[in-house]
């Protein structure tokens, strides 16, 4: 018996199989389905939106504070890290409200976008300036 609180593995659902074509009523229903996996995060045939953003404090006290991430919905996601909606960034608790300042979106996927967040802001100095700097100073075009 598993205490309360132990923790304990996840399930995994099966993937549903795409739908069937309208010829492909009665017969094998297993061909093309048999080894359909759904595409990898980010990936799918609809493309998808994938930003980067800049988020700066609106409070007197900390108005030079800034913030980069990534998200799929920025308008949630602002109202995720001002507290409207649970589960934000505990790292922008201090410094509410947060204003959106730039978001640079049209990644690919959202593996392109993470890499660019990761390639513009190096572990040293105020990574926001970095990640602006990055943007502002390159004079020869990002591949995305």
């Amino acid at each position: 018996m598993a205490r309360r609180g132990a923790w304990r593995p996840r399930r995994r659902k099966a993937p549903a199989p795409p739908p069937a074509a309208e010829g492909d009523r009665g017969g094998d229903a297993g061909g093309a389905a048999e080894g359909w996996r759904p595409p990898p995060k980010g990936q799918g045939p609809a493309g998808g939106f994938f930003c980067c953003y800049l988020l700066r404090s609106l409070c007197p006290r900390s108005r030079s504070r800034t913030y980069i991430g990534f998200t799929v919905n920025p308008r949630r996601r602002i109202r995720q890290h001002n507290g409207e909606i649970a589960s934000g960034a505990w790292r922008t608790r201090r410094g509410r409200p947060w204003e959106m300042v730039l978001c640079i979106y049209g990644f690919p996927s959202n593996v392109a976008a993470l890499q660019v967040l990761r390639d513009s802001t190096p572990p040293c100095s105020d990574p926001c300036l970095q990640f602006l700097e990055f943007f502002h100073s390159s004079t020869q075009p990002i591949e995305i």
